[in-house]
Order: C-alpha cells, then sequence, then structure tokens
C-alpha cells in the first residue's frame, strides 16, 4: 500500500484543471452568449467629461435564481450610473432594471456586481469563472461584449495573450469600449472579465482574482456554494463526509442543471477525479467500505467522460493496482491491465503538443503514478525505475518542484523497505525527506491501510495472510512513532492496532505514551482505561485514566459505563449506579449500561435491611428501570429477577402505567399495573388520575374498539377522574393539574374544544410550567 500526503492537494487540483480538455471549440462559441448581457448605465445630468448621457457596457451572469440574475461586470460601467438597465440575449427585445449590489470603488481594473429581479427571460446560462485557469503568452482568446463600433450586438472578437501588467491579462484583438465587463475566453473557459482598453491592447481581472471578490461580497454560483462546503470537509481532514458530499453534488441536479452541458461535463469530470484521488491518497478511512473499488467506478467514470484526460488513466491504473490487492488476488493478474493503461497514458502525453513545462509535470505525475501502482503490484524492480526516472525529472526542475520531492523519497523508501524488508536501505531515501511530518503521516496511513487489508483477510478466513498484513501495520506505525513529529498519533493508533489484536500490554503501554505527549486529549486516557482493565493487577490505573477521561469529555456514556463496570467489579456498587446511570443519561439506547445499572440496583436492594423502606425504594426502583430499558433498548433478560424482588408495590405499578400512557405504548400491561394499584387502594387519587388516563389513552390509540367499546370506557375513565379530582388535596397543585388537563384530553376526546380549552387554562393556572397543557393552548 502506497499512500501519499494530502498537502499536495491544492496543487493537485491545478493539475486536474490545466489537463482537463476544453469541451467546446471557436465555432460554437456563440453557445456561450446565453451568459453574457448588454449592461446600460444612464447618467443625469450628463458626464461633464465625457459628456455621454449613457454608457454600454457588457455582464456575464455568474449566479441564477428563480426570480433573480447575478451579474458582474468592470466597476467603471456602472460606477456612478443613477439607473441601470440589462438586455439580455434571449429577450434581446426588452430592458431589465438593475441594482447594484457591490463596486470596487475608485478601482480602474475593478468589477462590480449587479442584480436583476423579478420575472427574468427563460433559458440564461451561467458561466463559471475558471480559477484554475493557465495562462500562456501567445495563446489564442476570444472576447463577446457590444463594442461601439460593431454593427451587431454580442460581437465576437480574437485575439492573442500578449502578457501581464501586474495582475491584469493583457491581450490583442482590439476590444472596444462596450466590451468593458465582458469575458476573456479561451476555448470555452472565462479566465477573465475585461476591465479597460487601450488602443489594440485589452486588459482582463484574472478569474480566481475575481472571484475571491465576489466571495467577500458573498455573490457565488450555487455550484461554487456547494462545491465549497464539500471543500471544506477537505480541508478539515473529515474525508468519509467529504466523499458523500461530493458524491451528493454529483447527484443534484438542481445544482448542475443551471450550467451549460460543456461546464456541466467538466464540473463532473472534475469531481470524479476528486474523488478517485481523495480515496487512493488517503487509503483507509473509517465509514468508507471498499475503498479502491469506489476509487476505481470513479476513474472509470472520468475515464469515459473523458477520454484523452490522461490523468484519469494514472488514477484508473493505480486503482486497477489497488484493487487486485484489495480483493487479495493474486497481482500478476492486474499487470498486464495496468501497463496497458499507462502505456495509453504515455501516448496522450506525447500526442497533445503540449509546452515544455506542461508535459514535464504530466511525466512527473506519470513516473509517479506509475511507479506506485507497480509496487502495489509488488513489481518492486520496475516500480523503483519509474518513481528513480520521475525523481531526476524532479530533481531537474527545482525549485520550482521542491514540493514534489518528498512522495517521490517517501516512495522510494517504502518500496525498498517492502522489498527487503531493510530499514537501513529504506532510510537512504527517508533521510533526505525536507518535511518530517509529512514522513511520519505517511507511515501512519500505510499503517491504517495495512490494518484495514489484516481485517479482510481475517474476515475472508485467510488467517496467515492477515497476520502478514498486521505485522507490516505495526512495522509502519512504529516508524511513524520513532519518527517524532507523529508520536502522539503514531502511538494512538499503534495502540487501536495492539487492542484490536488483544494485545492488551502493548496497547496500554502505547497509549500511556500518547497521555505522556499530550494530557489534554480524553480519547487517549480512554482507550488506556479499555486497555488497562484487561491487565491483571493494573484495575486501579484503569479506573484512575477512565476517570481523566470522563473529566475531559464528560458527554462521552461509554466512558461512564467502562467506569461503572469497573467499580462493580470492585464491589463499589454505589458508585457504579452512579456511573451507568450517567451513561444512560447520555445515550438511553445503551443497552450494556442498563443491564449494569438493574445489577447495581438490585445488589444495593439486597444489601439494604430486609423490609426496610429503603429495600423496598431500592426494588421498585429496580422495577421501574428495568422496564425502562424495555422502553429504550429493548433489554428484558433482568425483568423475572428484578419482578421476584417486588411483587406487589403499587406505587410501582402506577409509575410504570403512568409512564406506558404518556409515551403511547404497552397499554394493555399499562392497564393491567394500573387495576392491580387500585384494587390494593381503591380511594388513592393519584392510582384514580392515573387509571382515567390509561383508559383516555387506550380509547384514543386503539383502531379496533366498537362505538359502545370506546363509550363505555370513556365513561369509566371519566368517573375516575372525577372521583381523583374530589381527594386529591388543595395543596397538591401539580396532581390537580394533570387531572385538569386529563379532563380536557377526554372533553376534546369528545369533539367540545371550548370545554378542554377551559380545563386546560385551569391546569395551566395551577401549574404555568405544565408543558403538556401549554402544548393544546
Amino acid at each position: 500500500m502506497i499512500l501519499r500526503k494530502c498537502k499536495y492537494y491544492p496543487i493537485f487540483l491545478m493539475v486536474i484543471m490545466l489537463m482537463c480538455p476544453s469541451p467546446i471549440c471557436a465555432q460554437n462559441i456563440d453557445s456561450l452568449k446565453p451568459g453574457i448581457v448588454k449592461i446600460i448605465a444612464q447618467n443625469k445630468p450628463i458626464d461633464p467629461q465625457t459628456k455621454e448621457l449613457e454608457r454600454v457596457g457588457t455582464g456575464i451572469i455568474v449566479r441564477l435564481e428563480k426570480k433573480e440574475a447575478y451579474i458582474v461586470t468592470a466597476s467603471h460601467v456602472i460606477e456612478g450610473a443613477q439607473n441601470l438597465q440589462v438586455v439580455f440575449f434571449t429577450d434581446p427585445n426588452n430592458k431589465f432594471s438593475a441594482r447594484e449590489l457591490g463596486t470596487e470603488g475608485g478601482e480602474g481594473q475593478g468589477v462590480a456586481v449587479l442584480c436583476v429581479e423579478g420575472m427574468i427571460p427563460e433559458d440564461l446560462l451561467v458561466l463559471t469563472l475558471d480559477r484554475y485557469a493557465e495562462i500562456v503568452v501567445n495563446e489564442e482568446v476570444s472576447f463577446i461584449g457590444f463594442p461601439v463600433n460593431a454593427g451587431t450586438p454580442w460581437a465576437v472578437g480574437q485575439g492573442v495573450i500578449s502578457g501581464f501588467k501586474g495582475k491584469q491579462i493583457t491581450f490583442t484583438g482590439g476590444p472596444g469600449e462596450g466590451n468593458s465587463g465582458g469575458p476573456l475566453i479561451k476555448g470555452s473557459d472565462v479566465i477573465g472579465v475585461i476591465t479597460s482598453a487601450a488602443g489594440i491592447y485589452g486588459y482582463a481581472t484574472p478569474s480566481n482574482v475575481v472571484l475571491q471578490t465576489l466571495k467577500g461580497w458573498k455573490i457565488t454560483d450555487d455550484y461554487q456554494i456547494y462545491y465549497d462546503r464539500v471543500q471544506e470537509y477537505y480541508q478539515r481532514g473529515e474525508y468519509k463526509q467529504y466523499i458523500n458530499a461530493a458524491e451528493d453534488l454529483l447527484l443534484n441536479q438542481a445544482v448542475l442543471g443551471k450550467l451549460s452541458s460543456q461546464e456541466r461535463l467538466k464540473k463532473e469530470i472534475m469531481l470524479h477525479v476528486e474523488i478517485a484521488f481523495t480515496l487512493l491518497t488517503n487509503g483507509y478511512i473509517d465509514g468508507i467500505d471498499s475503498p479502491w473499488q469506489k476509487a476505481l467506478v470513479h476513474a472509470e467514470q472520468a475515464r469515459l467522460a473523458a477520454p484523452s484526460l490522461y490523468l484519469n488513466l494514472f488514477l484508473l491504473g493505480n486503482a486497477t493496482a489497488y484493487q487486485a490487492e484489495d480483493m487479495l488476488d493474486d497481482p500478476s493478474t492486474k499487470g498486464a491491465a495496468v501497463d496497458a493503461i499507462f502505456s495509453t497514458a504515455k501516448q496522450e502525453i506525447a500526442s497533445k503538443g503540449l509546452s515544455e513545462d506542461s508535459r514535464t509535470q504530466a511525466m512527473v505525475q506519470y513516473h509517479y503514478w506509475f511507479g506506485r501502482s507497480l509496487v502495489t503490484l509488488k513489481n518492486y524492480n520496475r516500480g523503483k525505475s519509474e518513481l528513480q526516472a520521475g525523481l531526476l525529472l524532479v530533481k531537474s526542475n527545482m525549485p520550482q518542484m521542491d514540493k514534489e520531492k518528498d512522495k517521490f523519497l517517501f516512495q522510494l523508501g517504502y518500496t525498498e523497505w517492502m522489498q527487503s524488508k531493510d530499514i537501513e536501505a529504506a532510510n537512504q531515501y527517508w533521510k533526505d525527506i525536507t518535511d518530517k511530518y509529512y514522513a511520519g503521516n505517511m507511515f501512519i496511513l500505510v499503517g491504517l491501510a495495512y490494518w484495514e487489508q489484516g481485517n479482510k483477510a481475517k474476515n475472508m478466513g485467510k488467517l496467515e495472510k492477515a497476520q502478514e498484513k498486521f505485522n507490516v501495520a505495526e512495522i509502519a506505525l512504529v516508524a511513524a512513532k520513532q519518527s517524532g513529529h507523529t508520536s502522539y498519533s503514531a502511538n494512538l493508533t499503534l495502540g487501536a492496532l495492539y487492542f484490536s489484536r488483544n494485545d492488551y500490554v502493548n496497547a496500554a503501554a502505547a497509549f500511556e505514551n500518547a497521555i505522556q505527549m499530550d494530557h489534554s486529549q480524553a480519547i487517549a486516557f480512554y482507550w488506556a482505561g479499555r486497555s488497562l482493565m484487561k491487565i491483571q493487577g493494573r484495575s486501579g490505573d484503569a479506573r484512575n485514566a477512565m476517570e481523566r477521561a470522563v473529566q475531559l469529555d464528560p458527554q462521552n456514556a461509554n466512558a461512564y459505563y467502562y467506569l461503572a463496570l469497573m467499580y462493580g467489579k470492585d464491589s463499589n456498587y454505589l458508585s457504579a449506579y452512579t456511573k451507568a446511570k450517567k451513561a444512560i443519561e447520555l445515550d438511553s439506547h445503551l443497552t450494556k449500561a442498563w443491564e449494569l445499572l438493574i445489577l447495581s440496583i438490585g445488589v444495593l436492594a439486597e444489601l439494604e435491611k430486609p423490609g426496610s423502606p429503603e429495600q423496598i425504594t431500592r426494588y421498585e426502583e429496580a422495577l421501574i428501570t428495568t422496564y425502562k430499558g424495555i422502553l429504550e433498548c429493548e433489554q428484558q433478560k433482568d425483568v423475572p429477577r428484578v419482578k421476584s424482588f417486588n411483587k406487589n408495590k403499587q406505587q410501582t405499578w402506577k409509575s410504570l402505567a403512568y409512564a406506558y400512557a404518556e409515551r403511547e405504548v404497552y397499554l394493555g400491561l399499562a392497564l393491567e399495573y394500573i387495576n392491580s394499584a387500585v384494587e390494593a387502594e381503591p380511594a388513592n387519587p393519584y392510582y384514580l388520575d392515573t387509571k382515567g388516563w390509561v383508559l383516555i389513552k387506550t380509547v384514543e390509540l386503539s383502531k379496533d374498539l366498537t362505538s359502545d367499546q370506546r363509550k363505555q370506557l370513556l365513561n369509566e375513565a371519566q368517573q375516575f377522574l372525577n372521583q381523583a379530582m374530589i381527594s386529591f388535596s388543595a395543596e397538591d397543585t401539580a396532581a390537580k393539574a394533570k387531572n385538569f388537563y386529563h379532563l380536557g384530553y377526554w372533553e376534546k376526546l369528545q369533539g367540545r374544544k371550548d370545554k378542554a380549552r377551559e380545563l386546560f387554562l385551569k391546569a395551566l393556572q395551577l401549574d404555568p410550567s405544565y408543558e403538556n397543557a401549554k402544548k393544546e393552548m
């Protein structure tokens, strides 16, 4: 498994965009015109310097909503205007009022944004500004606009890039004044916004600069908004969320549908390539199943969409090699396929007519991806030859390729290590890596990837192969730990590997090493505690580590559970009870915590004086807790034992019945329990009120009752509720409030809304905080 650090991702994106073919040629540049508008800026009074009553310029649609079109132009086109109008290509006979949203005032080369609101024409187009455009002198460009000397609107002009003036792109072709604010186009890509002209020369602000300005004004196209969100996941290292969000964007018709077919194709290719790249260079991503198969799917999609994009071939070849390893196939079965893919890629590079710099960059990538693919297939000698050729090319193009050097050095050292298992031979390459943090991270990724492969082999019953993979993972993680720059992360990962293999002594040692390096991370304390509790004689250390874990992360329900388990093993059932209860407060579906809580309560009950009120209270709590466990996570195995503790405790039956009625579950059991309580104490108003409430809920939720049965049950409910009402003491306002609420609900079921509201109001008067009554108001 060979992996590459993600810090090169921004460079990689630029490579993608530089290599992406332009899917549109000069003869159909007309297809861009629905994204270009005519702007009429009227001045009143007449401009004293130019004597103009109005100015004409060009604009580019950069975002579309249902009733809004956002347009970027040159700031001088609209600056100082008192009235702005826009003419759209798809409705050339009408003028639409526009308003200014932002202007780079006083900037001769600045841009501005305006918005047209209301019923805008259909079939308009968003033109995407190409932030990764490569600006090459002597390349041909086009521009569309409304120069005053042109006889037709949306006139197309041709020119050549001649150089730069500061940050501005300089080009020939004689653009007129009316071209200001229009697009400078290379192929089909908008590489800049024209801001001024002088003689035969025009000047354009590059698209990446314009995009930064628009982002500051919070005006970007829908695709860019979604794409930026996707990229935020990547920048935070949340690769699972990144992959999922990128795949969702590929399916988002509402967003992609606003782009031209050519622009959409390019965006889809880029997303497929980015996803494949991320999967191939990060290897193990928690929560992503079969990453190499997924990478292969996206690489194949990119290849189908853009057969001439040789970067797609690099990814396709690499994914093919990795899939062979992922499926634990004989590497030779994929060798011929990988060779054929990279042979085609090399032919593509040779036939492109690339500039010397672009060809060099492409060949560097070729050697890197082909080399790592060969090594994955265990063809180590050929792999080293390709990687050495790439490194030689990088060194001959320093310093501009300095950032590429470390990845080749790492891969060569890794190849040497995998072939000979000789760390010293590998270090002949690794010692020259400039970024040691990079090397440490690479070892961690290698370790994770081999760990994943070991687990897969183990699940397939290939135990010898699994052990081989686990051993490589361990060596890689030990190397990462020794690098010094990533020791904390390496120790955590190494500890997790040991723990998964039931090697708790080494796991504990690794986690304790991590703790020594950083005392502020709960995760290290948590796993140290988990490991130490498995080692005889270290239960005290385990408990101390887990106590620290819950101090640092008080929301970790599992940490509280394991702490409770430790206290239980030490026969400290009161502490076990407290910690288990906290675990359940944080995660009510934690079945093992319910089991421990019920056990702790039962033991505490048995320790009380037989027949004492304290023991009865504990037994009641045990029974109630058991049934709550059933409600939350179907935990039923403790029911018989707990019931034997407590055969006829009316308060318990009442509490359970009321809880079931409130939750609208187990109403048959609720009725059984409350009947038992009422039989034992027929005058208890709390039991009577609860029985009335259970009957009301039974009528409301039972679908198979006849009208007579409903009527009978409602009459019984009213009798119990009224009897409870006259029996409650005047001081028990909370109970009386509930009773009024229940009576109001009874009226509500009868369809008497006014009477129900009157009773709900009485409930709130007695208890203003009663949420159920508030909801009914």
